[in-house]
């Protein structure tokens, strides 16, 4: 009722902007209500009341709201409710405000529903060396964007009415305005911020930093009011660091802030390389954060070598990877496969067994037996804790399992070859390998084996009388670097 009067009072549709509050505020009511009459297994009858309930203010959310998203809410908890209050019913309510916001959608200027969703807009540029670093996102609120290093000079020009290009300053909170208005804030080149960081955490395994300094972002009002939110980086074509470079295969990574290690998984944002513009976007669900920009290490030490001639670098890089696939003389070395069984032989011929890795490391076991048997493991969310003042290195455990006991002479190990993000990282002199305690629910790293650092190897080895098990990778909170 307040928001009918103050804004019939008046008759501006954009007073609706003011009530944006409210409007979240019954939203929330609703999804309250309704989940305590559906744990309560009971719908309101069929009675004629003036009491206008929960039904006719989430209907006057969905058909009145100018956030998009708020007005989807409300829909989809009519949609789902199966609640009549009088007259008022549900899901009939639901498709009457999907077909008003329809139609209002159909309305709207030329290419303001598609990218934005519909949603008020709002965009930032944070910018490095060999490019620009770009950050859009659709929302109300106001965000302080904060990027470190250079940015190369120029903006976009302005597509439609809906969007808006303007300047930023490094350290500076950037106003973003809503109303269904994109906004991108670029960056001059060259320029230094205070919350530059020229020394950023190592970059994933794989791969190396495009350029030296990562970005930091900050949303003064959180992302969760927004329906759109990209981190883009604009190469600039003419930087002579970029030639020969896999440009297109370039990732965005995001800080871990636990392990100071930057990650780049799909699970952050959909990745895409316009060629045409010569740039890589990342479509996220939290732009909050900090961000390093990546390309293939394979792809920079060839160009390197390109570029200085070094033909006898590039012949020893193939010879090394020779030998590495060949293995040492006597051993063995399988590719492992996860959830998969893989043979051992007999006559004590050492194993090595190699899973796939992540940004962490690698997985190893080893197996020197007298008789021949089977190994299978399954990698997933660890069972149970880790040791107090211990963190997980590699966010997954590792169930190992045999077709068969090994015996008392044979040697088995749980081996973990880590990154080098992970050695950038953490003192690895005190990583340990743990294995899950079902009684307390804990990994435990005293009496499981005989644990050895192998420095020249990167590698945590761990002898073990019985391979059988759950193990973890783990490090003390105090070797965090």
């Amino acid at each position: 009722m307040t928001i009918m009067i103050a804004t019939g009072l008046y008759g501006q549709e954009i007073l609706h902007d003011e009530h944006h509050g409210l409007y979240e505020h019954i939203v929330a009511l609703g999804k309250v209500l309704f989940d305590q009459q559906k744990a309560a297994g009971s719908t309101h009858g069929y009675v004629f009341c003036f009491e206008p309930g929960i039904i006719f203010p989430l209907f006057f959310v969905a058909i009145k709201c100018r956030h998009p998203l708020i007005q989807r809410q409300a829909i989809a908890l009519l949609e789902t409710a199966d609640h009549q209050e009088g007259t008022w019913e549900s899901f009939g309510a639901a498709k009457v405000a999907e077909f008003v916001m329809g139609i209002e959608e159909e309305n709207l200027p030329q290419g303001a529903g598609s990218e934005q969703g519909g949603a008020t807009a709002a965009a930032a540029v944070a910018a490095a060396g060999t490019g620009a670093v770009a950050v859009a996102a659709n929302g109300t609120a106001v965000a302080d964007v904060a990027a470190n290093g250079t940015a190369v000079a120029g903006a976009e020009e302005v597509e439609d009415p809906n969007k808006l290009d303007l300047a930023g300053v490094f350290g500076t909170a950037v106003a973003l305005q809503g109303g269904d208005i994109q906004q991108d804030v670029l960056f001059t080149k060259s320029a230094v911020g205070s919350l530059e960081n020229k020394t950023p955490a190592a970059p994933p395994a794989g791969f190396q930093a495009l350029e030296p300094s990562s970005f930091k972002i900050n949303l003064a009002e959180g992302a969760d009011a927004l329906t759109l939110q990209n981190v883009d980086y604009v190469i600039d074509a003419a930087s002579p660091n970029i030639v020969g470079l896999d440009i297109a295969n370039g990732q965005i990574g995001k800080l871990c802030t636990e392990t100071n290690i930057f990650i780049i998984d799909k699970a952050l944002g959909e990745l895409e390389f316009e060629a045409d513009e010569n740039e890589l976007t990342l479509t996220v669900t939290n732009m909050n954060g900090e961000w390093g920009i990546f390309v293939p290490v394979a792809a920079a030490n060839a160009a390197a070598a390109a570029a200085g001639g070094d033909a006898a670098a590039v012949a020893a890089a193939a010879a090394a990877a020779a030998e590495a696939a060949a293995g040492e003389e006597g051993e063995t070395d399988v590719a492992g496969k996860f959830n998969t069984a893989i043979a051992t032989p007999a006559e004590n011929q050492k194993t090595d067994i190699l899973f796939t890795g992540n940004e962490a490391g690698n997985l190893e076991v080893e197996v020197n037996a007298t008789a021949a048997n089977a190994v299978a493991v399954v990698n997933g969310k660890p069972s149970g804790n880790p040791p107090t003042g211990f963190l997980f290195v590699d966010p997954q455990s590792f169930k190992i399992s045999t077709k068969s006991a090994t015996a008392a002479t044979d040697v088995v190990k749980v081996d973990y070859i880590f990154s080098a993000a992970i050695l950038a990282a953490v003192d690895p002199t005190q990583g340990r390998i743990g294995k899950l305690d079902v009684a307390t629910n804990e990994f435990v790293i005293d009496g499981v084996g005989e644990f050895e650092f192998e420095a020249e190897e990167k590698e945590w080895s761990l002898t073990v009388p019985n391979l059988n098990g759950e193990w973890a990778i783990l490090i003390p909170q105090a070797a965090v670097l």
